[in-house]
């Protein structure tokens, strides 16, 4: 069963998202974690959550594993943590660095990259940004590997919309990846809780290092605080969305796919 709707009809509200008072209450909060946020390498902050996150935890970061890592330089959520000793496998489909395995993960494929190639089960660090099946690589990725924190990209387009496409493909920009919300499902079932959410990834935590972070309990999982709306949303509303339909399609994954 499916209805034909304006993509920019799923996507939350201009007015949400200009509500002043909603926007203290995301970006103000002495709560709320965006203080720790600093670039070296990394896009939106994730650096500095991180390093905040490791110091909280009294530990070091011995073994990480990016994917969709380019030049694992630029952009990188795993670059200054290399520079302070850790081991790295990096993954791409275009590897422009030396130090980047050319490998393209799928959710078909994943656990038997990482077999081939033996990245530990005990990581420290897991980041997933592939532009496209991020929800469905994780989704599929055995529960033998038990990173520490994982950092995931959504799409910021969705929000905290309770939508994700379906995997295998989809299409260029905005047409492929996941809500906020069907990924703190995932988490949640995989006994990870959602701890910050930069402008286009979150980081999780695995529960049984949760007690480290008692004094934020007041926001872990809550997408409508911690979600902090793109400055593209408005752009996109007046020049790609109101011309774009979409199926929304009533079935277990919750996906949708394009119509022009």
């Amino acid at each position: 069963m499916c209805k034909r709707v304006l993509f920019s009809d799923i996507l939350p509200s201009l007015e949400s998202i200009r509500d002043p008072v909603l926007r203290s209450e995301r970006y103000n909060g002495r709560y709320l974690l965006n203080w720790c946020e600093f670039n070296v390498y990394s896009q939106s902050g994730e650096d500095g959550i991180i390093d905040w996150m490791f110091k909280r935890m009294g530990a070091k970061c011995e073994l990480c594993c990016e994917f969709g890592a380019q030049d694992g330089v630029n952009l990188s959520n795993t670059k200054l943590l290399y520079d302070h000793g850790a081991k790295r496998f990096l993954f791409d489909k275009h590897p422009l660095g030396p130090d980047v395995i050319g490998e393209t993960i799928t959710p078909s494929n994943i656990n038997v990259v990482f077999k081939k190639y033996d990245v530990p089960y005990s990581l420290d660090v897991l980041s997933i940004d592939i532009d496209s099946d991020d929800y469905w690589a994780w989704h599929a990725l055995s529960e033998q590997w038990k990173p520490r924190v994982v950092i995931i990209e959504f799409s910021s387009m969705l929000g905290y919309k309770n939508l994700v496409f379906p995997k295998d493909g989809i299409g260029a920009f905005p047409y492929f990846g996941s809500g906020c919300v069907p990924l703190v499902q995932l988490g949640n079932e995989r006994s990870y809780s959602l701890l910050h959410m930069t402008a286009c990834n979150l980081i999780f935590i695995a529960n049984e290092w949760l007690f480290y972070f008692n004094d934020c309990q007041s926001f872990l999982n809550d997408v409508k605080v911690l979600f902090k709306p793109p400055r593209m949303f408005e752009t996109f509303y007046k020049q790609l969305l109101d011309r774009h339909f979409i199926e929304l399609c009533d079935d277990n994954e919750c996906a949708y796919r394009r119509v022009i």
